[in-house]
């Protein structure tokens, strides 16, 4: 018995490394048969796989056994971005002896990728769609986009970038595709998207499809096994739910390496999508991989990028569907690249010698510029679809954005702006020590200017925000960078009551009022006396200013009903407050956090936003109008943009962290403007010039 325990766990460890290996350095796999396969993998009385049944013993790579350096909100990548210093577009890339600049123009130059460019603007339509209800009518665009998307499963591509503005309709393309395609025996077509779109997905397949063609499954934290998904077509699941996957089993995985004869076996946690059962089997999970807002995983070094890589090697294809391709820098694209085929964009290394001319950094940064551009352009081309939004002009009604501004108070611009100024002596001070500091020096140095940038913010906002500093910093990090609730800041039943004690004390001594707060209740009732049942969306960055706002609009003279929707709301109860924002008759407001409420969500029962401040990104404000400003809104769309200004000249003139949010957001649009529109055209038009490098 004791010899058995001990080839039992062998097997075990010999299996986790296999499977940790494959984490590192993602393997392509073969294809054959998976549902004879998984009935006979399995030895009797261990639960464990029978690795012996593949022929030879995998071999045993060596791993890095921590978890990671990051935490779970980076899940979309986005923080180590954020010091807005501009160190991501000016890194230092030596020479590459290895890179082969002829490799790259064989490719741009070839008769393939341009097959790839002028099929897109050829495209069939794709009709008789399995399972499609007879009152569901796609628009020629999405029967295009469906046909293309079917095309590229089998193409040397293996997949494409869908980067329609946001309003098309891209859910229905590729639910087209995904009963287009499918034949018995297939595996599930997985679609992975943020958080508070997961139960959007599941509605919009019932929408589309009958049941019988679209059976579809929601992956939340419940245990699933692997075997149950081969039940359904449609498998819906979040991000942070893949990458918690991932959190367990390296758990997991330390806890056996740290094992000692004797003690409890730590207990193997189930996991689904990146069950071992796909690692070894001998055919892929299913045709088609499916990421929404893809944008969420563009930064390489991510956890959400890794463990997508990973789950990409199980599926034939993987089509990446996101309206911002580029949300913060051109090198955004290297991660949607990555996960396609038949290119040699390998590493951003690559990326970085076949797009940036030598010698330009100086001037224009590691930034691709002059004939370089061009090949970007092309390059992209070749990988994405990307249609305008005023391919459905005819279906949208009209659209008015208003800059609305107001004037700060003295004592609440100065202290803004000396806590910007502490900001901008940190930003200088660590370019300056760049590479003289410890890891946990530069750690803590950058803790406190992200901190004075917050304070600066803060008392644009509301002065009462600089009494919960700690937990804003926090919240933000959640807020602002990923889709998670703000109960993962894991808070004492102190700080939990200190925060409810802080709402209750602006609410009793009616302490809401702030220059900002009060421009938009203005805005709101000057919109509601002009058009009395509107429906508002108010958008902020700040949970917590949306608290204050909240109490502000609930002791307005005549007030409206008002919804939250941001990461405290339970992903499980999300769905429950949109249908009753929707039920509402009459004005009313729904108040949205940015990183929850800003992506992917069809909101066209509203057709006013607000949005309270200056982001640092055009395309998240692209994305938060493109939540109302899309197919099936029924009215006309009013989007207004608050910003702070101040007066007189000197230090009073310019509210600094404002005006530094609006110079670093259209800096960075431009470029990526220019390249968008590049690529951007509809099915109609005559396929761009033959480009020749």
């Amino acid at each position: 018995m004791a010899g058995s325990n001990t080839e039992a766990i062998r097997q075990l460890s010999v299996e986790l490394k296999r499977a940790a290996s494959l984490l590192d350095e993602p393997e392509a796999l073969e294809t054959g048969s998976v549902t004879s396969y998984i009935s006979e993998q399995f030895v009797s009385g261990t639960g464990l796989l029978d690795l012996k049944s593949k022929g030879k013993e995998p071999s045993v790579p060596a791993i890095n056994d921590e978890e990671g350096s990051r935490d779970e909100g980076d899940i979309d990548g986005e923080y180590e971005e954020l010091p807005l210093d501009d160190s991501s577009d000016n890194e230092s890339y030596d020479e590459d002896d290895d890179y082969d600049d002829t490799i790259i123009l064989e490719w741009l130059n070839s008769k393939k990728t341009r097959a790839y460019i002028t099929a897109k603007y050829e495209p069939d339509h794709l009709d008789n769609v399995p399972g499609l209800r007879p009152d569901v009518v796609p628009y020629d665009h999405q029967a295009a986009g469906a046909s293309i998307i079917k095309d590229s499963l089998d193409s040397p591509r293996q997949g494409i970038i869908i980067g329609d503005l946001p309003g098309l309709g891209k859910t229905l393309q590729v639910l087209m595709a995904v009963a287009s395609t499918r034949e018995p025996g297939d595996g599930p077509c997985v679609v992975v998207c943020p958080t508070s779109c997961v139960s959007q997905w599941k509605q919009e397949a019932a929408k589309f499809f009958y049941e019988s063609n679209m059976k579809t499954i929601v992956l939340t934290g419940e245990a699933v096994s692997p075997v149950e998904l081969f039940k359904y077509q449609l498998v819906v699941t979040s991000y942070s739910q893949v990458v918690s996957e991932l959190v367990r089993y390296r758990k997991f995985f330390k806890d056996m390496k740290d094992y000692t004869p004797g003690a409890k076996l730590p207990k193997r946690p189930t996991l689904t999508l990146l069950s071992a059962i796909f690692t070894f089997s001998t055919k892929l999970m299913g045709k088609m991989l499916v990421l929404d807002e893809a944008q969420l995983i563009k930064n390489p070094k991510s956890r959400s990028f890794s463990t997508m890589s990973v789950l990409r090697e199980y599926f034939q294809s993987c089509v990446m569907l996101t309206g911002t391709p580029l949300d913060n820098t051109w090198k955004d694209a290297f991660s949607l690249l990555k996960l396609l085929r038949d290119h040699p964009i390998f590493t951003p290394r690559t990326m970085i010698h076949a797009f940036v001319l030598p010698g330009t950094k100086k001037k224009h940064g590691s930034r691709p510029v002059s004939t370089r551009l061009v090949r970007f352009v092309q390059a992209l081309d070749a990988t994405m679809l990307r249609r305008p939004q005023d391919t459905i002009q005819a279906l949208l009604p009209t659209i008015t954005t208003d800059v609305v501004q107001f004037i700060m108070q003295p004592a609440d611009i100065h202290n803004s702006n000396e806590k910007f100024d502490m900001y901008l002596k940190w930003q200088h001070m660590s370019k300056k020590k760049k590479g003289k500091m410890s890891a946990k020096a530069r750690a803590e140095e950058k803790n406190a200017g992200f901190g004075a940038l917050i304070s600066a913010t803060h008392w644009t906002n509301h002065p009462s925000l600089r009494d919960i500093l700690h937990f804003e910093k926090e919240a933000m990090k959640k807020s602002m960078y990923a889709d998670e609730p703000a109960d993962n800041l894991d808070l004492s039943v102190h700080d939990q009551e200190y925060l409810q004690a802080w709402r209750g004390e602006i609410a009793k001594n009616r302490n809401w009022r702030s220059p900002r707060v009060d421009i938009i209740l203005d805005t709101v009732n000057r919109h509601r006396d002009w058009r009395p049942d509107d429906a508002f969306v108010i958008m902020d960055e700040s949970v917590f200013f949306l608290d204050i706002l909240e109490i502000a609009l609930s002791n307005m003279f005549d007030p409206i009903p008002c919804f939250r929707f941001d990461g405290r709301s339970h992903p499980a109860k999300r769905a429950i407050i949109l249908d009753k924002f929707r039920e509402t008759p009459g004005a009313k407001a729904l108040l949205a956090s940015r990183g929850t409420g800003g992506v992917g969500l069809n909101l066209q029962h509203a057709n006013v936003l607000i949005i309270c401040g200056p982001w640092w990104k055009k395309s998240w404000e692209d994305q938060a109008v493109g939540r109302i400003y899309r197919a099936g809104q029924a009215k006309p769309v009013f989007v207004y943009m608050i910003e702070a200004r101040g007066f007189g000249t000197g230090r009073f003139k310019h509210c600094g962290v404002e005006r530094f949010k609006m110079k670093k957001r259209d800096e960075k649009n431009k470029l990526n403007t220019k390249i968008l529109e590049g690529i951007t055209r509809k099915d109609d038009e005559e396929p761009p010039e033959r480009r020749c490098f």
